[in-house]
């Protein structure tokens, strides 16, 4: 049985999508969805860290800003 570490590197997804579709192999069907799932959970990943920004900047910038202008 094998153990995947908890972070293996990106999805080997898109790569093995831009092959088989210069190959001429491409399935409508299942690798365009995965290249999907891919493409979702990188935008997924993109607003949890603008989340994440976004609340550094509610609880220790706009504080300081307001301390500053008194």
């Amino acid at each position: 049985m094998m153990h995947r570490k908890a972070w293996d590197g990106p999805s080997p997804v898109p790569e093995t999508f831009w092959k088989q579709e210069k190959a001429g192999k491409a399935r409508d069907g299942g690798c365009l969805i995965a290249l999907m799932d891919e493409i979702l959970r990188l935008v997924s990943a993109h607003i949890v860290f603008a989340g994440f920004l976004f609340f550094i900047e509610l609880v220790i910038l706009i504080p300081e800003v307001r301390e500053e202008a008194v």
